[in-house]
């Protein structure tokens, strides 16, 4: 998120979506992985550790984007020069 931050990419609702499913799939590479090693699991891992929890990552993500959207609309209102 926060390489999106400093490209700006984060200020539409689309791109910090997408940056928070690319952040929430970064954690779930390493931990799904780790999950099946330390607790030695079978091939359900996926199913467990995974796919369980796609509904909460997607909303998640939909309610990151819209929280981020609305913060910038608050930094944009501030930072205006009065006039």
């Amino acid at each position: 998120m926060g390489r999106f931050a400093e490209l700006r990419a984060n200020r539409r609702m689309l791109s910090a979506f997408a940056a928070s499913v690319v952040g929430q799939l970064i954690v779930f590479g390493f931990g799904v992985p780790w999950l099946k090693v330390s607790a030695d699991m079978s091939s359900s891992t996926i199913h467990d550790g995974f796919a369980l929890f796609i509904v909460g990552v997607l909303i998640n993500a939909v309610v990151a984007a819209s929280v981020i959207r609305g913060a910038w609309r608050v930094v944009r209102s501030i930072d205006k020069p009065a006039g």
